[in-house]
């Protein structure tokens, strides 16, 4: 094993002594970040995420709805394309998740979407139905 002298104390060193505190560090940084990631359900990560989404929506904030999308689909589009996709939802009165099914790393969440009709002015509520995946261990909704 390579030494080092060190010159305050006058002794030989290990390499891998000296480099103990940088890898305590990398090894207590790591412990940090495993324990930050989500542990909860994905049905409840989706479904918080998706109503982000939604709030977004009804914000007219299409830039920051399209940031929910899939990367690949966020790499195609713009939020000026994205807008003409979701331009129906500056008729939206209000957005909510309502339910949320996940199988491995696939979820159905189905929405309830009230709007008003911009012709007739009646309000009506439908259901919308959105798939979301996991890519990279985060859930993102799925658009094509």
């Amino acid at each position: 094993m390579k030494t080092i002298y060190a010159e305050n104390t006058g002794k030989f060193l290990p390499t891998m002594a000296k480099r103990l505190p940088a890898i305590a560090v990398v090894l207590l940084l790591g412990l940090v970040i495993s324990a930050c990631s989500d542990s909860r359900p994905p049905e409840q990560i989706v479904k918080e995420r998706s109503q982000q989404r939604l709030d977004a929506l009804l914000k007219g904030d299409v830039a920051t709805a399209l940031e929910f999308t899939t990367p690949a689909y966020q790499q195609m589009n713009t939020p000026g394309s994205y807008h003409a996709r979701v331009q129906g939802a500056v008729h939206w009165i209000t957005a909510i998740t309502e339910t949320v099914e996940c199988k491995q790393d696939i979820c159905n969440v189905v929405t309830k979407i009230t709007y008003k009709h911009p012709r007739m002015g009646f309000e009506n509520t439908r259901p919308l139905k959105e798939k979301w995946v996991k890519v990279d261990d985060q859930w993102w909704l799925y658009q094509h």
